[in-house]
């Protein structure tokens, strides 16, 4: 059975396509490919798994024995594999601690296909931000990004570092900027399932969760600089609540232009320097 999984990254679209898959769950069976919502695998199987002799094999039961029959593939989605928002705020380093997990549950196991998308360094790290305080202590976002330019952030670090994790398991990557092609095309590289776009049932919002529009983070910002941590905190939770629009893809405002202007200039170069990475390819690129 082929087990393919999607390991974020964090602030990519991750919880759309989550929802999606859950609201497809008979249309995936029925294609032959197992999948368990987010809430089930990270609340309640994930920890059980890590401390069975055999992670992937018990993970692979419970899948086995939730109403799935024919099964060819299973299909894991979960950010948080790897890390969160959070560890990456409080070091500056971008998932310091993918191994712990990585290497837990897929241990001894070299028929695995992982797959990660990433996105325009000033968009991730500022998003990355206002995901951790939403829900941790506080850091101000100008401490943050000091705190990653001096430990030097770089897309081409994060992926072949899960690269050496994962060993000789397969790992692609796609670029946020690019997610235009189609959200089927994407379950298709995932499943190796051909779903038609309109096969697919739209996902319901999930309560109490939604995206912070790109207003909302120059608006954080700007109450980061000016009113200080307790305002920030209140206003950001209330955005968890009821912000209904997605990020923007424009330019965020967030980041001085010598800042957000280096690191996205070296994304190009981190593009290709990843294309080089032995067992890594890019699906789609910008």
């Amino acid at each position: 059975m082929e087990t393919f999984v999607h390991i974020g990254c964090h602030k990519t679209g991750t919880t759309y396509l989550q929802n999606l898959l859950a609201a497809n769950l008979s249309l995936l069976s029925r294609e032959g490919v197992g999948y368990l919502p987010l809430s089930e695998l990270r609340g309640d199987i994930i920890p059980k798994a890590i401390s069975c002799e055999h992670p992937l094999g018990y993970i692979k039961s419970r899948i086995s024995t939730s109403g799935h029959d024919n099964l060819r593939s299973i299909l894991l989605s979960d950010e948080n594999i790897i890390g969160t928002c959070s560890e990456f705020v409080s070091t500056g380093v971008a998932y310091p601690n993918a191994e712990h997990k990585l290497k837990r549950i897929f241990r001894d196991s070299d028929k695995v296909v992982f797959f990660m998308c990433i996105r325009r360094p000033s968009d991730f790290i500022v998003s990355a931000w206002a995901e951790a305080i939403r829900f941790r202590s506080y850091v101000g976002l100008d401490n943050f990004t000091n705190l990653v330019k001096n430990r030097g952030f770089s897309w081409f670090s994060v992926v072949r570092r899960i690269k050496d994790i994962i060993g000789e398991n397969k790992l692609f990557v796609w670029t946020y900027e690019n997610n235009e092609f189609g959200v089927d095309y994407l379950i298709e590289k995932l499943t190796k399932a051909r779903l038609l776009r309109s096969d697919l049932v739209a996902p319901n919002e999930v309560a109490g969760r939604s995206s912070m529009s790109q207003e909302g983070y120059d608006l954080l910002y700007l109450m980061d600089k000016l009113l200080g941590r307790d305002v920030v905190i209140k206003y950001s939770k209330a955005v968890a609540r009821s912000a209904t629009t997605g990020p923007s893809m424009k330019k965020n405002l967030l980041l001085p232009a010598n800042v957000s202007s280096k690191w996205d200039d070296e994304y190009l170069v981190d593009l290709d320097k990843i294309r080089e990475i032995p067992g890594v390819s890019i699906v789609h690129s910008i």
